[in-house]
């Protein structure tokens, strides 16, 4: 079985958010649990907000993502 890749795992529970903003620090809690260092969850955001695939907003010193395809 294939697994699954960092970037597309991101993608996913983001979309599943249906459009709500999440803060990067929920991100890397969740990237920790599935056994990878926060600082990776924080670069594959990165990657793909350049991307185009998520948007990023930056709200009082903290960075929030969240699903462009989601948003209505």
């Amino acid at each position: 079985m294939k697994k699954i890749s960092l970037k597309n795992r991101i993608l996913k529970r983001l979309m599943e958010m249906e459009g709500q903003w999440i803060h990067k620090g929920v991100i890397e809690e969740r990237v920790k649990e599935w056994n990878y260092l926060a600082e990776n969850g924080n670069r594959r955001c990165r990657e793909l907000a350049e991307e185009g695939r998520i948007e990023r907003k930056e709200e009082r010193g903290s960075v929030l993502y969240r699903d462009r395809k989601s948003v209505v």
